[in-house]
């Protein structure tokens, strides 16, 4: 679902300041919507700013306030609000987040101009300029480029009431009034999500200098899982399989902080364990722990400390010019594989008509010695 960046989805991505989306309220989420169904299933979708204080020592100013846009999409059925028995979800920090109310944007209008208890703007508070207020979003279906995964197609036939499309979270912006943001992202790396699993888990140590606690980061974890599982009811993951995977995360940063910018033998063997962990969980709930991982691992290639084979994605230790696994490392040649598969997409144009040639004379041939092939 890499498309939504298309949007604008934080102040990093998307292009021109006209592209990016606005949060004019940013405790509220911004709705998604799209005109278009997908296999009978109406598309809604949230983009939610979170914003969370990062406490540590070492910053100028002994924190720094760190925001992210977390999005999740998913797929409502013609049944979604008969079939309902879930109250609203309710937090204090982030209202209104994974109460999908309105499958289109006109019934959600209408919906909130019904419900006194909303705290959603109608469509005439939207376009009042005294009003703070989010402005929903519309996409175009063939934007999103859903992808008909086994995952999906089981959870259609189902025919599940709500069905997780995708969870995403990116790095926004940060600062502590002070010092240039730059310096934060580029002496402490605050753009970078995998420090926010990092934080969360290393309260206990950072606190014994003085500093406060950043237990309340959970508060972020805590409402994505509320929301998946049991407002979306979409339960691959308990709360222990979610606090695991955010303590294994965790403790890959806490390793990497302390190696001074040395990869071990040891930490590469539980980097390719957990990469190859990841990628037999190729669904959305999993893929969103998983990005914490794959935000570290992009930082390692940056620092030249590993690098994962472009063909199959596997992690090895970093040497200039390699870019693929070999026999002698990995017992596999994947630029071999790679290249091939890059040739015929460049040139299936003039290979393929020969190839068809090729397999009528050949079957012409065995018709005509008499071979059953």
């Amino acid at each position: 679902m890499a498309a939504l960046t298309s949007y604008g989805v934080g102040n990093k991505v998307g292009g021109s300041p006209k592209s990016r989306i606005i949060f004019n309220d940013p405790k509220q989420p911004i709705e998604i919507f799209c005109k278009d169904k997908y296999m009978g299933y109406f598309i809604r979708g949230q983009i939610l700013n979170v914003r969370e204080k990062i406490y540590d020592s070492h910053f100028p100013k002994g924190y720094a306030d760190v925001s992210y846009n977390i999005t999740v999409l998913i797929l409502l059925s013609e049944s979604y609000f008969t079939d309902r028995d879930e109250n609203p979800t309710i937090c204090m920090d982030y209202p209104g987040f994974g109460d999908f109310y309105g499958r289109t944007k006109e019934e959600f209008i209408n919906i909130q101009k019904e419900n006194s208890r909303s705290t959603y703007p109608t469509l005439k508070d939207i376009h009042n300029k005294h009003v703070k207020a989010n402005k929903p979003l519309e996409v175009k279906l063939e934007q999103l480029e859903i992808k008909n995964t086994l995952q999906l197609l089981q959870s259609i036939k189902k025919k599940k009431n709500t069905i997780l499309l995708y969870l995403g979270i990116i790095y926004d912006s940060c600062g502590d009034g002070k010092t240039p943001q730059a310096v934060l992202e580029q002496k402490y790396h605050l753009d970078k999500i995998h420090v926010l699993p990092y934080y969360l888990k290393s309260f206990d140590r950072i606190i014994e200098d003085g500093t406060p606690s950043n237990r309340d980061l959970s508060i972020i974890f805590d409402h994505v899982h509320h929301t998946v599982y049991n407002i979306l009811k979409h339960r691959t993951l308990s709360k222990n399989d979610c606090n695991s995977l955010i303590g294994d995360i965790a403790e890959l940063g806490l390793r990497w902080a302390d190696a001074e910018g040395k990869v071990s033998s040891r930490y590469l063997k539980i980097l390719v364990a957990f990469n190859d962990k990841s990628r037999k969980h190729p669904e959305p709930y999993y893929e969103f722990y998983s990005s914490f991982f794959n935000d570290l691992v992009a930082d390692l290639n940056a620092k030249e400390k590993i690098w994962q084979c472009l063909a199959c994605g596997n992690i090895y230790k970093y040497k200039k010019g390699r870019k693929y696994c070999s026999l002698t490392g990995e017992g596999k040649n994947c630029s071999r594989k790679y290249y091939s598969k890059s040739y015929y997409k460049k040139n299936q144009w003039k290979i393929r008509p020969k190839a068809k040639v090729a397999m009528r004379e050949t079957r012409a041939l065995y018709k005509d010695k008499g071979v059953e092939k």
